[in-house]
Protein backbone atom coordinates (compact mmCIF):
# COMPACT_ATOMS: atom_id res chain seq x y z
CA UNK A 1 0.00 0.00 0.00
CA UNK A 2 2.91 2.08 1.04
CA UNK A 3 4.62 1.82 -2.32
CA UNK A 4 1.19 2.54 -4.10
CA UNK A 5 0.57 5.36 -2.48
CA UNK A 6 4.64 7.06 -2.78
CA UNK A 7 4.57 6.03 -6.77
CA UNK A 8 0.95 7.91 -7.22
CA UNK A 9 2.31 10.96 -5.54
CA UNK A 10 5.65 11.00 -7.28
CA UNK A 11 4.02 11.20 -10.11
CA UNK A 12 1.54 13.57 -9.46
CA UNK A 13 4.47 15.61 -8.07
CA UNK A 14 7.38 14.61 -10.87
CA UNK A 15 10.04 17.19 -9.66
CA UNK A 16 9.53 16.29 -5.99
CA UNK A 17 12.48 14.76 -5.26
CA UNK A 18 11.97 13.70 -1.80
CA UNK A 19 8.50 12.06 -3.14
CA UNK A 20 11.36 10.39 -5.62
CA UNK A 21 13.14 8.98 -3.09
CA UNK A 22 10.43 7.77 -0.40
CA UNK A 23 9.12 6.15 -3.72
CA UNK A 24 12.11 4.27 -4.89
CA UNK A 25 12.82 3.53 -0.53
CA UNK A 26 9.57 1.17 -0.80
CA UNK A 27 10.42 -0.76 -3.94
CA UNK A 28 13.64 -1.49 -2.20
CA UNK A 29 11.55 -2.49 0.55
CA UNK A 30 8.95 -4.62 -1.32
CA UNK A 31 11.77 -6.20 -2.90
CA UNK A 32 13.15 -7.41 0.55
CA UNK A 33 9.82 -8.93 1.45
CA UNK A 34 9.33 -10.75 -1.54
CA UNK A 35 12.97 -12.23 -1.86
CA UNK A 36 12.61 -13.04 2.02
CA UNK A 37 9.71 -15.00 1.18
CA UNK A 38 7.13 -12.50 3.12
CA UNK A 39 5.05 -11.64 0.30
CA UNK A 40 5.17 -14.73 -2.71
CA UNK A 41 6.91 -18.18 -1.95
CA UNK A 42 7.38 -19.52 -5.11
CA UNK A 43 9.90 -19.76 -8.42
CA UNK A 44 9.28 -16.30 -9.45
CA UNK A 45 10.26 -14.96 -6.37
CA UNK A 46 14.22 -14.10 -7.13
CA UNK A 47 12.49 -12.59 -10.66
CA UNK A 48 10.10 -10.26 -8.46
CA UNK A 49 12.73 -8.79 -5.75
CA UNK A 50 14.95 -7.89 -8.62
CA UNK A 51 12.40 -6.17 -10.63
CA UNK A 52 11.10 -4.53 -7.38
CA UNK A 53 14.88 -3.64 -6.84
CA UNK A 54 15.76 -2.58 -10.41
CA UNK A 55 12.63 -0.14 -10.33
CA UNK A 56 14.35 1.51 -7.37
CA UNK A 57 17.09 2.23 -9.02
CA UNK A 58 15.34 3.03 -12.30
CA UNK A 59 13.87 5.88 -10.06
CA UNK A 60 16.88 7.02 -8.43
CA UNK A 61 18.67 7.46 -11.98
CA UNK A 62 15.47 9.57 -13.17
CA UNK A 63 15.34 11.74 -10.45
CA UNK A 64 18.74 12.57 -9.71
CA UNK A 65 22.08 13.31 -11.40
CA UNK A 66 25.37 11.45 -10.23
CA UNK A 67 26.30 14.56 -7.95
CA UNK A 68 23.37 14.03 -6.37
CA UNK A 69 23.38 11.07 -5.26
CA UNK A 70 25.79 11.02 -1.86
CA UNK A 71 25.36 10.94 1.42
CA UNK A 72 22.28 8.89 2.64
CA UNK A 73 20.55 8.47 -1.13
CA UNK A 74 24.57 7.36 -1.98
CA UNK A 75 23.71 4.66 0.89
CA UNK A 76 20.30 4.02 0.26
CA UNK A 77 22.10 3.22 -3.67
CA UNK A 78 25.07 1.10 -2.38
CA UNK A 79 22.04 -1.38 -0.33
CA UNK A 80 20.10 -1.95 -3.96
CA UNK A 81 23.26 -2.79 -5.55
CA UNK A 82 23.99 -5.10 -2.68
CA UNK A 83 21.09 -6.60 -2.83
CA UNK A 84 21.08 -7.13 -6.17
CA UNK A 85 24.99 -8.68 -6.21
CA UNK A 86 23.73 -10.94 -3.50
CA UNK A 87 20.78 -12.26 -5.51
CA UNK A 88 23.08 -13.03 -8.66
CA UNK A 89 26.19 -14.45 -6.53
CA UNK A 90 23.31 -17.25 -5.05
CA UNK A 91 22.40 -18.02 -8.72
CA UNK A 92 26.11 -18.24 -9.38
CA UNK A 93 26.00 -15.06 -12.20
CA UNK A 94 29.67 -14.08 -11.48
CA UNK A 95 29.61 -10.90 -14.54
CA UNK A 96 26.22 -9.15 -13.14
CA UNK A 97 27.71 -10.14 -9.68
CA UNK A 98 30.82 -8.43 -9.95
CA UNK A 99 28.99 -5.60 -11.70
CA UNK A 100 26.67 -4.77 -8.88
CA UNK A 101 29.81 -4.99 -6.35
CA UNK A 102 31.38 -2.61 -8.34
CA UNK A 103 28.71 -0.37 -8.40
CA UNK A 104 28.56 -0.89 -4.06
CA UNK A 105 31.92 0.59 -4.07
CA UNK A 106 31.40 3.71 -5.76
CA UNK A 107 28.09 4.23 -4.27
CA UNK A 108 29.81 3.52 -0.51
CA UNK A 109 32.35 6.01 -1.48
CA UNK A 110 29.76 8.92 -2.32
CA UNK A 111 28.37 7.79 0.67
CA UNK A 112 30.49 9.10 3.54
CA UNK A 113 34.30 9.75 4.21
CA UNK A 114 35.11 6.75 5.81
CA UNK A 115 32.96 4.09 4.19
CA UNK A 116 33.12 0.19 5.38
CA UNK A 117 34.25 -1.24 2.42
CA UNK A 118 35.98 -4.40 3.94
CA UNK A 119 32.90 -6.72 3.27
CA UNK A 120 32.29 -5.53 -0.28
CA UNK A 121 35.84 -5.73 -1.09
CA UNK A 122 36.04 -9.54 0.26
CA UNK A 123 32.91 -10.12 -1.88
CA UNK A 124 34.25 -9.40 -4.78
CA UNK A 125 37.46 -11.26 -4.40
CA UNK A 126 34.92 -14.28 -3.35
CA UNK A 127 33.06 -13.74 -7.01
CA UNK A 128 36.79 -13.47 -8.61
CA UNK A 129 37.77 -16.60 -7.18
CA UNK A 130 35.13 -18.07 -8.33
CA UNK A 131 35.52 -17.57 -11.81
CA UNK A 132 39.03 -18.84 -11.05
CA UNK A 133 40.52 -15.00 -11.63
CA UNK A 134 43.17 -15.13 -8.83
CA UNK A 135 44.96 -12.61 -9.71
CA UNK A 136 41.65 -10.44 -9.19
CA UNK A 137 40.19 -12.09 -6.52
CA UNK A 138 44.09 -11.89 -4.87
CA UNK A 139 43.73 -8.21 -5.32
CA UNK A 140 40.67 -7.64 -3.88
CA UNK A 141 41.18 -9.79 -0.97
CA UNK A 142 44.62 -7.29 -0.12
CA UNK A 143 42.08 -4.61 -0.35
CA UNK A 144 39.80 -6.04 2.03
CA UNK A 145 42.89 -6.66 4.63
CA UNK A 146 43.82 -3.21 4.39
CA UNK A 147 40.45 -2.12 6.00
CA UNK A 148 39.91 -4.43 8.28
CA UNK A 149 41.44 -2.78 11.85
CA UNK A 150 40.23 -6.06 13.73
CA UNK A 151 42.53 -8.87 13.20
CA UNK A 152 40.77 -11.76 15.62
CA UNK A 153 37.22 -10.98 13.58
CA UNK A 154 35.21 -13.54 11.32
CA UNK A 155 36.19 -11.70 8.14
CA UNK A 156 39.67 -11.02 9.08
CA UNK A 157 39.75 -15.00 9.36
CA UNK A 158 37.94 -15.67 6.17
CA UNK A 159 39.82 -12.89 4.17
CA UNK A 160 43.30 -14.91 4.97
CA UNK A 161 41.43 -18.61 4.16
CA UNK A 162 40.23 -17.49 0.55
CA UNK A 163 44.07 -15.61 0.31
CA UNK A 164 45.75 -18.42 1.23
CA UNK A 165 43.42 -20.85 -1.79
CA UNK A 166 44.22 -18.20 -4.04
CA UNK A 167 47.69 -17.58 -3.64
CA UNK A 168 47.75 -21.49 -3.94
CA UNK A 169 46.28 -21.24 -7.24
CA UNK A 170 48.73 -18.98 -8.66
CA UNK A 171 51.72 -19.54 -7.05
CA UNK A 172 51.44 -23.74 -6.69
CA UNK A 173 53.00 -22.68 -3.08
CA UNK A 174 51.13 -25.03 -0.41
CA UNK A 175 54.06 -24.16 2.25
CA UNK A 176 53.06 -20.76 1.98
CA UNK A 177 49.08 -21.35 2.08
CA UNK A 178 50.04 -23.55 4.91
CA UNK A 179 51.80 -21.41 7.02
CA UNK A 180 49.35 -18.71 6.55
CA UNK A 181 46.53 -20.43 7.93
CA UNK A 182 48.81 -22.18 10.56
CA UNK A 183 49.58 -17.96 11.59
CA UNK A 184 45.86 -17.73 12.07
CA UNK A 185 44.94 -21.03 13.96
CA UNK A 186 48.04 -20.47 16.44
CA UNK A 187 47.49 -16.98 16.95
CA UNK A 188 44.08 -16.25 16.25
CA UNK A 189 44.90 -13.35 14.10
Amino acid sequence: AAMAYFDSVSSAFPVDKDMAFLSARTHYMKGICVNNGFIFDNDSTTMLACLQYYQALQIMESHFSGKEITGHKASFVALVYSRLANIYSDKFLIEPTIHFYKQVLTYKMKASTTPNLANTHFFLGYEFEKSEQYDSALYYYNQSLSSIKDTTGVLYRNVINRMAISSYQVNHDGEASIKALKHIALTGQ
